[in-house]
């Protein structure tokens, strides 16, 4: 989808669309970057997962939109600021591999923008909530791999502010950790950090100085530090502090999860509450974490970060998720290279990429672990004899082909059950991650193959997908368990309508009413089909069931205008077109067709009024400046008209009409030769385009 960068519309648009169907503006960024989707919203703007359309195969990236919520002009100056300093922070910082690439900063439509790298993966707190609570030796990883991002940053004179699970990025492709979310950052001089500052950053991990506006390099350490508490712990921070002894009790909460005296040691002094005894600099946390001897250290990685990596491996072999499940085997092996089974296991899925990718390149791998064990060698024989060795070249994993898939059962992979499995897949479609969406909903439909819900979002995944046969396979299986499922039938229904065929999805939106007479998007649904197939009346008398059921659906009142406009039932349309703002009196859309409603029974100051009152809200809303500069024309206001006319061409320079209806100003005022010039100009642009034609012809023909 092509997601509106306008806060006031935020309309998703088809992938390829150059402007808005609901609101006219523009969905690229310097003719480039596209939103796809929403990922988060805060008190300085909003958040857009995108693409660059000028990428051959669309690069992805992070689209930051400033738009303060603060009130008083000097809290949105601060926060101008304070996105414009992230800005400049991540052009620095993100030389760093640990750190998201800055891209781009500019301004568009009087709104400011900030581009960055897409990490693909999840935060530290989606792997709590996924995963559990982290074991020491993912602590000590964490630590280990963060703090030399965080004395990278230090040493640039950055104080972060906002460290916390929310703000670490697992990167899915190696594991590696990104620090994120420099908003909060704050660039310091050393004469600065006596220095009183904003109040700003996550509560329940900033330091006790912080809170007082007084942040240094240390409190950033402290910040980590309750991170590591709460991921330990999965309790909230706040909970894990006693405040009538003014002390930590994280170590009460740590169930079936124990710590060695030298790790606890170090978290205690990164959470002293006196910042002058806790650590100053990363060096010091970095120097007491390596206090071992390195064999110990060693044995640690050994153990327990192979270890780690080898029951994520197979994490991701029950999910189907072969390339991840490679990576952990490689570092399986990178870490310990006499671990025969990563092998076994590596080679497993590497014949799973080959089965897809038609390269199959076990050879090598196998005369490796001849060297290592004879015995692991024939299991692994023994295990491929099993597998499947067809398929074609694909992108992405084809579930069909998935299902087929068996994986063996081990000491340290453990299935989910198909409720677990119907989560992630929620979840990976709320990311639009479809694909990945439909190989977990595959798995929730193994365990349970009468999961009508699981059928139901896989349809909505393949249709998100383009994949509307495979939907509606989908969506008649679920008819087949359960032929009262009402969504079942409105899901096809949509997926009919993204084919063409309308009759198809008028009958299945027919049939979820009659399951569900009170289903509002069914009867919505069904008027847009009406609307645009012709039949306006149909269509009104199903927005007039969506409103009898909500009187407050405000798209059935905006649709139902259109359609009574339609029939040039222009006072009802007026009605309908008033009341969608009265639910929302900021709809710019809804005041133009009002005002076309009151242009067309010649009611010309109100219809002035709306298209005032449009400009007023949207400056740059082009079509709002053409119609003005009608009323204006028809009154006889050509000064005024004209002046509206070029500042539509301005917004739009292809628009003919407003070259075409210029010129007839300039015809009235008696100035032919520039109403010859504008009507050239439109055909220049379009040379069919008939009106301008016609009117050049007749003004030539009565001026010789």
């Amino acid at each position: 989808m092509s997601k509106c960068f306008n806060p006031d519309c935020l309309t998703e648009n088809y992938p390829k669309d150059d402007t808005c169907k609901n609101c006219g503006s523009k969905l690229l960024l310097k003719n480039r970057y596209r939103a796809v989707r929403i990922i988060g919203e805060g008190g300085f703007g909003r958040t857009f997962y995108g693409i660059d359309d000028q990428k051959t195969a669309g690069s992805r990236c992070i689209i930051k939109q400033f738009l303060p919520q603060a009130q008083g002009t000097s809290n949105k100056k601060k926060a101008k600021t304070l996105f414009a300093q992230e800005a400049r922070q991540l052009e620095k910082l993100g030389t760093h591999p640990q750190i998201p690439k800055f891209f781009d900063y500019f301004t568009q439509d009087g709104r400011q923008y900030l581009l960055q790298e897409f990490v693909d993966g999840d935060n530290l707190a989606q792997e709590l909530a996924l995963e559990g609570v982290f074991d020491e030796g993912k602590i000590r990883d964490l630590l280990l791999n963060l703090l030399p991002v965080l004395k990278f940053v230090h040493e640039n004179k950055v104080i972060h502010r906002d460290i916390k699970p929310e703000n670490i990025i697992r990167r899915r492709s190696d594991n590696q950790l990104f620090l994120v979310d420099f908003g909060a950052s704050k660039v310091v001089q050393n004469v600065d950090l006596a220095i009183t500052s904003t109040v700003i950053g996550s509560a329940q991990y900033s330091a006790p100085e912080q809170t007082f506006g007084k942040t240094n390099y240390y409190s950033d350490l402290y910040s980590l530090g309750v991170t590591c508490l709460h991921l330990m712990t999965g309790v909230e921070p706040f909970d894990l502090f006693d405040t009538r002894e003014g002390e930590w009790i994280w170590r009460d909460y740590l169930l079936n999860n124990p710590i060695q005296n030298d790790l606890a040691r170090v978290l205690n002094k990164l959470v002293e509450g006196a910042s002058n005894k806790r650590y100053q600099w990363v060096d010091e946390v970095l120097d007491a974490l390596k206090q071992k001897e390195a064999e110990t250290l060693i044995s640690l990685e050994a153990k327990s970060s192979a270890n780690l990596y080898f029951e994520r491996g197979n994490h991701y072999l029950e999910l189907q998720d072969y390339k991840n499940a490679l990576d952990c085997f490689e570092n399986v092996i990178r870490i310990d290279p006499n671990y025969g089974f990563a092998y076994q296991r590596r080679d497993f899925t590497s014949m799973q990429l080959a089965k897809i990718s038609r390269k199959n390149n076990l050879s090598l791998r196998v005369q490796k672990m001849l060297q290592l064990s004879p015995l692991v060698v024939s299991g692994a024989i023994a295990f491929y004899a099993f597998l499947p060795t067809s398929g074609g070249v694909v992108d992405y994993i084809n579930p069909m082909e998935a299902e087929s898939v068996e994986v063996p059962s081990s000491n340290s992979s453990v299935g989910l059950e198909p409720s677990r499995y119907y989560e992630l897949g929620n979840r990976a479609y709320d990311e639009q991650r479809y694909n990945v969406a439909i190989i977990h909903y595959n798995s929730a439909l193994r365990g349970d193959p009468n999961f009508v819900d699981a059928y139901n979002n896989r349809g909505i995944s393949h249709h998100a997908l383009g994949e509307y046969q495979e939907a509606i396979a989908d969506y008649e299986r679920i008819m087949e368990l359960d032929p009262s499922y009402m969504r079942a039938y409105y899901n096809r229904g949509n997926a009919y309508k993204s084919l063409g065929e309308d009759q198809k999805a008028i009958a299945n939106y027919l049939q979820a009413i009659e399951l569900d007479p009170t289903y509002t998007n069914a009867h919505y649904n069904l008027g847009n089909i009406y609307r645009e197939i012709g039949e306006a009346q149909k269509a009104i008398a199903q927005y007039d069931k969506v409103i009898e059921i909500d009187p407050n659906y405000k798209n059935a009142y905006y649709n139902r205008g259109i359609a009574n406009y339609s029939l040039e039932n222009h006072e009802q349309a007026i009605k309908d077109n008033t009341e969608t703002l009265r639910i929302d009196n900021t709809d710019t859309n809804a005041l133009i067709n009002r005002g076309n409603s009151h242009f067309a029974l010649a009611n010309y100051p109100q219809a002035m009024a709306d298209y005032n009152r449009a400009i007023e809200l949207k400056p740059d809303y082009q079509i709002a400046y053409y119609n003005r500069g009608n009323v204006y024309r028809v009154l006889e206001n050509y000064d005024l008209a004209i002046q509206d006319y070029q500042k539509s061409i301005e917004l739009n320079p292809n628009h003919l009409d407003s070259y075409n209806n210029m010129a007839l100003s300039y015809e009235k005022m008696g100035n032919i030769d520039r109403a010859i010039e504008e009507y050239q100009k439109a055909i220049a642009i379009n040379p069919n385009y008939q009106l301008a034609i016609d009117n050049l012809n007749r003004l030539q023909n009565n001026n010789p």
